[in-house]
This record gives structure tokens, C-alpha cells and sequence, in this order.
């Protein structure tokens, strides 16, 4: 992780025009720091492509907005691809990593089902899209409209969240299998506390994600549910995409089944993961705040 950030820093400080991943990290606490450097990126219109990871469903920077992420599909060959949403609502260039090489001694070389093999297709295309523009270099959007051939953007280039994703999004199979610390109130003070519980997780190993919709929750880093989700349907949704060990939910709306204004917090669990630092957490901090 160290050496993925170092190379990132590095592209991002020499303006690197394209830079191509077959490398990233699926650990949640890893997104801050990845999120931050692939933020200073975009601003300076880097294109960034990079391979999905082929074992989870969640891999950065592969999965964050703006990001060209690819998927190999075994169906295309040769230099074939095309663009889609998948069922989480994440953006994917899904490519053909089906490839042959003739080597040195004239053997001739046949790559696997891989992603990393499926990343260089879109890495080749952009390269040739950038290099027919003679005069001003083209914005991130415009590269995404010349790929795809089409106009719509909107989920390729908004925040790390998505809206509608429960018409995406089947949830009838999912066995819940983690810790899902529900916390109360309607307050800016219990989003920084999520955020300080979810921290706090991280620093002790545990794969925690927050789920909140509190309007400004996507700038902390946090899971931000469309509208129409129920509670059920967004923490299961979140389960099955990060494979968390710890979900820390406040959703705020009333219009949610969770939403419970009598209790401070309370906590489901159906893992083996041990809760008593999380119950420690949460009863230092309600001692020292007012609901």
C-alpha cells in the first residue's frame, strides 16, 4: 500500500497524463488516502485506468468515480469493450483480455481471463483518442463521451455514491454476516461520532464501512443510500459489496424503518467478532455528549 501511494504521489506531481493500474487495495482503510491523491488527480485532469480486483467486489481505485475501472469479459476478444453499470450501481468498462503474443523464441504467448489483462484495451484506447486532439487536450468527461459514445456521465464522474441503486441491486440472497452498530439521533455530532467509531475500528484491523444520509455524508467518506432504500436493502447492499466485519448505520430519515429516536444506539450481530470494544466506544462517547 505504501509503494501504491508513493507511485500515485508521484504521478500526480509529474502530471503524468496517463496513468495505467493493474495493481490497488480492496481494505476500507485504505480509502481515505487512495480517495485523496485520486481527488488531486482528476482535478489536474489525469486519466487514471485500473484493473478490478479479480477475487473482491470492491477494489480502489478501480471503483471510485472518475476512475477508468475495467473488468475482463470472456465473451470479447481481440481489442473489443464496452461500458455498463453493474448490479451495485458501480461504473465499469468491461474489455477483452483475451490476447496473443509472439515471444522472443516464436512462441506464441496466450494471456488468461484476467482483469489486468482486460486494462491495457481501455489504456490503449484512450491513449489513441488523446493523441488524434491536436489542439486543447481533452477534460475527463469528454474522454469518457469520446470512448462510450455517449453523453451521460452522471455515473461515471458524480461523488463516490450512487442514486437508485436499489433498481439495480437484487437483494433476495444475502446472508448477513457481520456487525451492524445502529446509532441514533439526527445531529451533525453523531456523523462526527460514526465517523470517530468507524476510525477507531479501522485502527484495531476491522473492515468497517459507515452508512449514513445526512446530506453531507459522502464528503466523509461515508456510504450515501438513494432515497427510495430501505434500511434492510442498504445494509445488505453495503455487506455484500465490502464485505465489511463492522457496518456503523445512522440513516436520519423518518421515513426509514431503523430511524429510532428513543434509543441512543444499539447493536445487531450475527458474526463471531468480538463487541465489547465497540460497546466500550460507544458508552465513552455517549458520556460525553448530549443527545
Amino acid at each position: 500500500m505504501r509503494k501504491l501511494l508513493a507511485a500515485l504521489n508521484w504521478c500526480c506531481a509529474k502530471r503524468i497524463p496517463i496513468i495505467h493500474l493493474s495493481v490497488g487495495s480492496s481494505t476500507l482503510k485504505d480509502y481515505r488516502d487512495i480517495k485523496e491523491v485520486v481527488k488531486r488527480m482528476l482535478h489536474q485532469n489525469q486519466i487514471i485506468v485500473s484493473a478490478q480486483s479479480n477475487t473482491a467486489n470492491y477494489s480502489m481505485p478501480s471503483c471510485m468515480s472518475g476512475v477508468f475501472g475495467v473488468e475482463a469479459d470472456e465473451r470479447l476478444a481481440g481489442s473489443e469493450f464496452y461500458f455498463s453499470v453493474n448490479k451495485y450501481g458501480l461504473a465499469r468498462f468491461y474489455a477483452s483480455s483475451k490476447h496473443k503474443f509472439c515471444l522472443k523464441e516464436g512462441n506464441l504467448y496466450k494471456t488468461q481471463i484476467s482483469n489486468s489483462y482486460a486494462a491495457p484495451v481501455i489504456t490503449a484506447k484512450i491513449h489513441q483518442i488523446m493523441k488524434s486532439r491536436k489542439s486543447l487536450p481533452l477534460s475527463i468527461e469528454q474522454v469518457f463521451e469520446k470512448l462510450c459514445n455517449r453523453k451521460d456521465v452522471g455515473y461515471f464522474m458524480q461523488p463516490d455514491f450512487y442514486v437508485n441503486r436499489d433498481k439495480l441491486y437484487d437483494n433476495s440472497e444475502v446472508d448477513l454476516d457481520c456487525v451492524v452498530v445502529y446509532v441514533h439521533g439526527a445531529m451533525k455530532e453523531i456523523i462526527v461520532f460514526l465517523c470517530h467509531l468507524r476510525d477507531k475500528m479501522l485502527q484495531e484491523e476491522y473492515e468497517c464501512i459507515g452508512i449514513s444520509d445526512y446530506h453531507n455524508a459522502y464528503k466523509m467518506g461515508l456510504e450515501y443510500p438513494a432515497e427510495t432504500e430501505e434500511a434492510d436493502v442498504v445494509i445488505n447492499r453495503v455487506s455484500m459489496l465490502y464485505e465489511p466485519d463492522v457496518i456503523i448505520c445512522n440513516l436520519q430519515s423518518f421515513k426509514r424503518a431503523k430511524v429510532n429516536t428513543e434509543q441512543e444506539y444499539h447493536i445487531n450481530y450475527t458474526s463471531s467478532l468480538d463487541v465489547d470494544m465497540i460497546y466500550s466506544e460507544i458508552e465513552a462517547h455517549f458520556q460525553e455528549i448530549t443527545l
